[in-house]
């Protein structure tokens, strides 16, 4: 059953980088590219980190290109959140990333044959529900903000790479998949370089600080992806996926943190007419988790 704790901690690291996307977006950068290079330049790295200390497999032509596309739909995945980000709070958004079980699970059934007893299925809905449920501020009023057509695009993706990444699991070790996508991924950014290198370069120069930030929340968001990769080893990806919606309680939980003792790092709109909906919404969760593992 490690498959859960890897998948709950995948969760809890991506609640971390979102959080820290929205403060470096409102504080320090201006330009959403910056944060997608180095998504970019961090998983090419780490590719790198990973060949030289465990060593990769050779995958055929078909599973490189299979690799690639996966990369390709992570990247697009980065960039439609980012923007979204950009648009609206990060409370408002994120939990719409929490639809990416839904496509996961239809696309895994299509492509992979994963199909699952009743109560399964009711547990994913149940966790989806509440993820989406606990962004609200009302139980007779659901707004998600201006972003939330381009976090619905981010989830596809994001769902469309997870599959594929299970896909490829099928044929190597997740430290060799982990790679392959990564190259892709970066592969992905190369024609949108010049719309943020500069800005990226500057950054850089101008504080080590903000730099080393930014550099390290691409790399706790790619360990993050790294961790769903190895639950996906252990587990169906449409359960490992479903079980990373729960990252909208790690946000509230850090959100309301903040909010409440470091305004001046994330500023969050919180109302006691919304306590109803967070507690049915964790409710929702907690059912779902149980019915799932």
């Amino acid at each position: 059953m490690l498959w859960i704790l890897f998948s709950l901690l995948a969760a809890a690291f991506f609640a971390i980088v979102n959080t820290t996307d929205k403060f470096a977006l409102g504080k320090w950068i201006k330009n959403p590219m910056i944060l997608l290079m180095a998504f970019g330049a961090t998983g090419l790295i780490m590719a790198g980190g990973v060949w030289v200390l465990f060593g990769i497999s050779q995958l055929s032509d078909f599973l490189v290109l299979v690799s690639f596309l996966a990369g390709l739909f992570f990247s697009l995945s980065s960039f439609f959140y980012l923007q979204s980000l950009k648009r609206e709070e990060v409370s408002k958004v994120m939990p719409l990333m929490s639809l990416s079980p839904l496509f996961v699970l239809i696309l895994a059934s299509v492509l992979l044959g994963e199909f699952f007893p009743p109560e399964k299925y009711l547990g994913v809905f149940l966790l989806v529900s509440g993820a989406l449920m606990i962004s609200t501020k009302s139980l007779l009023r659901i707004s998600f903000g201006k972003g939330a057509v381009l976090m619905i695009l981010s989830a596809l993706a994001f769902g469309a790479g997870n599959t594929l990444t299970k896909y490829l699991l099928n044929f190597a070790d997740y430290w060799t998949v982990f790679s392959y996508i990564r190259i892709g991924s970066f592969i992905a950014i190369i024609p949108v370089l010049h719309f943020g290198f500069r800005d990226l370069k500057a950054v850089a120069r101008s504080s080590r600080k903000v730099a080393g930030v930014v550099f390290f929340n691409r790399f706790l968001g790619l360990t993050g992806l790294l961790l769903v990769a190895v639950a996906a080893s252990m587990g169906e990806i449409s359960l490992v996926s479903a079980l990373t919606a729960t990252q909208t309680l790690f946000l509230f939980a850090i959100a309301l943190c903040l909010s409440r003792c470091y305004p001046k790092i994330l500023k969050e709109e919180f109302h006691k007419k919304a306590l109803l909906a967070k507690l049915a919404a964790t409710a929702l969760m907690f059912i779902g988790v149980v019915l799932i593992v």
